[in-house]
């Protein structure tokens, strides 16, 4: 599969009549790949299909990350779908909204709140985009009450390997019973089996009332046992998330408004009409003093909404997060919890923990280093971190997802025997493995 350098130039040749001189070009870092930015689907279906013609491997732009740099040796096309960020229709009759891949998040919720609707659920940084986020099906804010990444999709235009566009459900109706759920088959796929050029998502109107209440808690038992007792009532939150302390002390360092709080915090956000979240709002105060929960103001609670998006900023001092995701059942997260501050304890870099409640029993954790960007490719540490986290989630029954994926190792001892059944759909639907070949090494 790896082509010489004078081959890569040959090919970029070609893409550059595609499109145009400004959007292909060998990488000045990398000399081994070539990145490629696609503006229409029309792009992607014939970039597609001189990849194929030449035996070159498709990679998605999000992956190449510094610590698994190693693993595309060979040369490699990198497909950057940015410019792909066109919002082309909302759907305010059949409730949906269909979008290009390289929308960003902050920029479609904007966009849908102008016109008085809401995505159902969406990632905890706004830096991903939609598209991004569709391929590696994540959870995130919204997910408690909405559901994961694929619950929010009608359909998707996809190119697959051999260059044919299919559509993978209904832009009006849901795609739950018509022949093969294909919109199943490309979620989470984190582009192995295609291309994703078109979303068409399921949106929602804007509720009379979004109340985010705050919570802190000195003892992380308290904080897990609060957290079992929501998923046992009735009421179902939009959103129920923590962080540590620590977090509010990372984004202190590039924002000086951010509150003062100790020990774990704890966010539950209501949504409806006013009446019934000011009776849900007393019902989550009585269980959270029942765990000894001290109720944050909502002034403060105001300011810690507006900053949900859990983003450490790295545009100075050359600082930068590396997150590491995993999702666990909420019955293990006290023992999760405690092995993950320990795993902590034992480098010597600054780090904090971040989870959200994804449904009644499974949990998005995702602690994070901050590492200097200057020493970042020579330090091991994180690579170390990912290894011994992945470890330690799948003894308690968790499943490493993202980047933590890409970093450890033993796919096989997380995937099971299911490995096999993955591998031979991407060898039926991708024969001459040109999608993201790499993701299962």
């Amino acid at each position: 599969m790896a082509k010489g350098n004078d081959d890569l130039d040959k090919i970029i040749s070609k893409i550059v009549k595609i499109v145009g001189g400004s959007n292909a070009e060998i990488d000045p870092k990398a000399p081994n790949r070539a990145i490629v930015r696609p503006r229409t689907s029309d792009d992607v279906c014939r970039i597609v299909k001189i990849a194929l013609k030449e035996g070159v491997p498709i990679v998605p732009n999000r992956h190449l990350i510094w610590a698994v740099e190693d693993k595309y040796s060979d040369e490699h096309l990198l497909i950057n779908t940015l410019d792909m960020n066109g919002i082309f229709k909302i759907d305010e009759e059949n409730l949906a909204v269909t979008v290009g891949p390289g929308v960003l998040w902050k920029d479609l919720y904007k966009a849908l709140l102008k016109r008085g609707y809401l995505i159902g659920a969406y990632p905890f940084s706004s830096i991903p985009t939609v598209g991004e986020w569709v391929d590696t099906g994540g959870g995130g804010i919204g997910s408690y009450g909405k559901g994961f990444a694929g619950d929010q999709v009608r359909t998707l235009e996809v190119v697959l390997p051999d260059g044919k566009v299919i559509n993978t459900g209904f832009e009006k109706v849901l795609s739950n019973s018509s022949g093969y759920n294909l919109n199943g088959l490309f979620i989470g796929a984190e582009s192995t089996l295609g291309i994703i050029t078109k979303i068409t998502l399921k949106i929602f109107p804007k509720p009379e009332e979004t109340r985010p209440l705050y919570y802190t808690f000195s003892e992380l038992k308290d904080t897990t046992e609060a957290l079992r007792a929501l998923t046992k009532i009735k009421t179902t939150p939009m959103n129920i998330s923590f962080f540590s302390a620590n977090h509010l002390q990372s984004l202190k360092m590039f924002r000086k408004d951010i509150p003062d709080l100790k020990g774990v915090v704890m966010n539950v956000t209501l949504t409806g009409l006013r009446s019934v979240v000011d009776h849900e709002e007393e019902n989550i105060d009585a269980i959270m003093k029942g765990h000894n929960a001290i109720k944050v103001s909502s002034d403060i609670a105001k300011v810690l909404w507006r900053e949900r998006f859990f983003e450490v900023p790295s545009t100075r001092a050359g600082i930068r997060p590396v997150f590491f995701e995993a999702l666990i059942p909420a019955s293990k997260l006290y023992e999760m919890a405690n092995g993950t501050y320990s795993l902590i304890g034992k480098i010597k870099q600054k780090a904090a923990i971040i989870g959200i409640l994804c449904d009644r029993s499974t949990v998005l954790l995702i602690p994070y280093l901050l590492s200097e960007k200057s020493s970042t490719k020579k330090s091991r540490m994180p690579a170390v971190f990912a290894q011994k986290y992945g470890e330690l989630v799948v003894k308690h029954g968790g499943r490493p997802i993202g980047t933590t994926m890409s970093l450890i190792s033993g796919i096989k001892q997380v995937n099971g025997e299911e490995l096999n059944t993955i591998l031979d759909i991407k060898s039926a639907i991708d024969p001459h493995d040109i999608m993201n070949p790499y993701r299962f090494i």
